[in-house]
């Protein structure tokens, strides 16, 4: 039984490793970015924790009712928003968008200048945007939980033999 619960775990810390290194990947390979949902504004589309996987797109390409991320003027902390855009204006200065959470009751206090490509939403992953929320909290990163995954994944699998296991093992050399 106790094997059954190293293989487990190992198995579980083997999988959170191999999303992790698929997900730095796709996002510095595939020019895909990814994000967590750190607040409910997008709520009941995405909520809290789920991971968004954003794809790049023409800014002259975005229209109405697409969610799209961007940085708000007035954030000093340099956060990406995702948002609904619920008005377009194309003028000679190029293109505005109006934007607003789908949970908040109003838009937002700003309008965003869209230039070159804009990133919209093409998958998500409930939960676990998760993993990168409570990272942060810690100032981690992403590829050094991953890495510290592996290496405790290669630690169990090294480790994972019991007592009975070694006797057994030498029983069979001295026979």
């Amino acid at each position: 039984m106790r094997r059954i619960a190293t293989y487990a775990g190992i198995g579980l810390i083997a999988l959170a490793a191999i999303i992790g290194i698929g997900v730095a990947a796709v996002s510095i390979f595939g020019g895909i970015k990814v994000m967590a949902i750190l607040s409910g504004s997008m709520r009941p589309d995405w909520a809290r924790g789920e991971l968004l996987f954003l794809a790049p797109e023409p800014a002259r390409l975005v229209r109405v009712g697409q969610a799209i991320a961007f940085h708000p003027p007035s954030d000093v902390f340099n956060a990406v928003v995702v948002h609904q855009v619920i008005a377009l204006h194309h003028g000679p200065g190029g293109i505005i968008a109006q934007t607003k959470g789908l949970a908040n009751k109003a838009p937002d206090p700003w309008v965003d200048h869209l230039y070159g490509k804009v990133y919209h939403v093409v998958f998500k992953l409930p939960y676990l945007g998760l993993i990168r929320i409570w990272t942060s909290y810690w100032r981690l990163d992403v590829l050094f939980v991953t890495i510290i995954a592996v290496v405790v994944a290669i630690w169990a699998a090294l480790h994972s033999s019991t007592d009975k296991d070694k006797e057994s093992l030498s029983a069979d050399i001295t026979t």
